[in-house]
């Protein structure tokens, strides 16, 4: 959904911080470590109900997410395992925002807004799924508009908004995350369309 224009925008207005970890020789998979840490903290945070400091943790820990790979390309320690490293860190950061959001809401009594976690969540995953799964037989499949990067400063941006905000982007993370693993699905039966398989 975010353009390349913005995404190289952004990347170049970060330059001087990654530019300063790459000359420390930070690791990036530090880097990637940090947002992890970053956006768990921002769970708990959520959780006792400081929705704002929460939403700035999920932003600043996003940005680390960036970090890890400029830094990495940049040092020339980019590597298969770094990737898997950071996928992996990825999909645990938005199980337990979700838990954070989840426990914030149920201690509330607002069991529709639980479920919209609930189902946000199931969404996220199955975007992130719908790719590897693709990608194990051999397809590119990098469809759709609501990656992580959109998902995450929706949620950042609603948390730091406030409480009326934060229940829109969950909203719009569940419509729109589930929408684009449909759009994966698609994707892959056009490109795998009458061949047969014996994986199944």
């Amino acid at each position: 959904m975010f353009p390349e224009s913005m995404k190289n925008w952004y990347i170049g207005l970060t330059a001087p911080i990654t530019g300063f970890f790459t000359r420390q020789r930070v690791h990036p998979n530090f880097l990637t470590l940090t947002g992890f840490c970053l956006t768990s903290l921002a769970a708990f945070v959520i959780y006792t109900g400081n929705l704002r400091v929460g939403g700035f943790l999920i932003l600043i820990g996003g940005t680390f997410d960036v970090f890890d790979g400029v830094v990495a390309r940049a040092s020339g320690r980019d590597s298969r395992f770094g990737s898997f490293f950071d996928s992996t860190l990825d999909r645990y950061t938005e199980i337990i925002l979700s838990l954070g959001c989840l426990l914030y809401f149920l201690h509330r009594s607002d069991i529709i807004m639980a479920c919209i976690v609930l189902l946000g969540l199931g969404g996220a995953l199955m975007v992130s799924y719908t790719r590897a799964r693709a990608e194990a037989l051999g397809i590119e499949c990098k469809v759709g508009f609501f990656q992580r990067p959109e998902r995450v400063v929706t949620l950042g941006l609603g948390a730091l908004i406030g409480v009326f905000a934060l229940k829109i982007a969950l909203w719009v993370l569940v419509i729109l995350a589930n929408y684009t693993a449909i759009q994966r699905m698609i994707h892959v039966y056009q490109k795998t369309r009458g061949e047969k398989s014996d994986d199944r």
